[in-house]
């Protein structure tokens, strides 16, 4: 629907971006609901999740979120966990640059240790980039190359607002080393969030 009305006269400008901010943030609230698909064990789970994070160009949060993020949140090596005294704007370029980093890598040890090559077919990012690829070309397609701004609009809109979550989120968390190097267990004072149903409902 949205396509169909970015690809119309008859909107003004103002009307698109207006359109494209609301798709944008509806699209961050889709990246949450990826997240909860992730941690379910399905295949048809785990394929809506890469759906829609394909939809706005976050692909790689697949194999980041629960190989990077659930083991490092709330230590220097998190790329999600905003540092003390660090801007959100900082944060942004940061994580989103780490989270892709990290996936890429995780992806490349994953499949090494099935005799894969990297950058093949049963590379979770690829799947999602060839998905990204099919939704943007077939919009394109059928409403014309004037979507392409709103589309990559609303994508880093979506994104904009998973990193603003997970900067209110972990702020300024640490967990404490051990005696053995190793970090303490990951407990409800590493986030600020609130373990309550109606806070739970939407994340």
């Amino acid at each position: 629907v949205a396509g169909f009305m970015w690809g119309q006269s008859a909107l003004s400008l103002a009307d698109k971006l207006g359109l494209m901010v609301t798709i944008g943030i509806m699209g961050g609230f889709a990246i949450n609901v990826a997240h909860e698909l992730r941690h379910r064990p399905g295949k048809f789970e785990s394929f809506m999740a890469k759906l829609a994070l394909s939809v706005v160009l976050y692909s790689h949060f697949y194999s980041e979120h629960n190989w990077g993020h659930h083991v490092k949140v709330a230590t220097p090596a998190d790329p999600v966990s905003a540092r003390y005294g660090e801007s959100y704007y900082r944060f942004f370029w940061r994580a989103a640059i780490g989270e892709f980093k990290f996936a890429a890598e995780a992806e490349r040890e994953r499949l090494g240790r099935k005799g894969k090559r990297t950058w093949g077919l049963r590379n979770d990012i690829v799947q999602g980039w060839l998905l990204s690829l099919v939704i943007y070309g077939a919009l394109i397609a059928v409403f014309g190359w004037q979507l392409l701004p709103y589309m990559l609009g609303q994508a880093f809109i979506a994104v904009a607002f998973l990193e603003c979550i997970n900067y209110i989120e972990h702020y300024g968390q640490l967990r404490d080393r051990r005696p053995d190097g190793r970090y303490e267990r990951c407990t409800q004072k590493h986030a600020w969030n609130a373990g309550k149903i109606v806070t739970g409902l939407g994340i």
